[in-house]
């Protein structure tokens, strides 16, 4: 597995998806984009749903396991290799106009009788690199580009 080329497949969508779905509505919320997740103390944003829906598209043409937070189902369990994504991390901080937040991504493969994962993290308004597999110091370049 080619870690690197994957990571450079998925930074344009990621990209994409803050640009068109998370950054304009951060301070920006609008009634009705804020839902309960069926927890009381579990809310998910319009952004999270519509950010989930539009990564998956464009993961599942290479690896038809990979879920989101927003949409698991049993499918993952069938596939070797796949991409774990939290399309929100830090749905609260969002919400609350803070600035923590970003896309959370891991892409995980089975190997070796376990599960190899390397993962990162996308800040949606800093040019931070944040995605760094565990096996390297350096960062990758998944970085804002502002």
């Amino acid at each position: 597995m080619d870690y690197l080329s994957e990571v450079e497949y998925l930074k344009p969508a990621v990209t994409e998806a803050a640009d068109m779905f998370i950054l304009p509505r951060f301070r920006n919320l609008k009634d009705g984009d804020v839902l309960n997740k069926g927890d009381f103390d579990k809310t998910v944003t319009a952004a999270d749903i519509e950010t989930s829906t539009y990564l998956l598209e464009h993961c599942r043409k290479r690896f038809p396991g990979s879920f989101t937070e927003e949409d698991m189902d049993d499918r993952r369990f069938e596939h070797d290799v796949l991409w774990s994504i939290d399309p929100l991390d830090g749905t609260d901080e969002f919400r609350h106009g803070r600035e923590d937040f970003g896309i959370q991504a891991a892409l995980l493969e089975k190997r070796d009788g376990g599960i190899s994962q390397q993962q990162g993290l996308f800040t949606c308004l800093s040019e931070e690199p944040l995605f760094t597999p565990r096996s390297q110091k350096a960062p990758l370049s998944m970085t804002r580009i502002v």
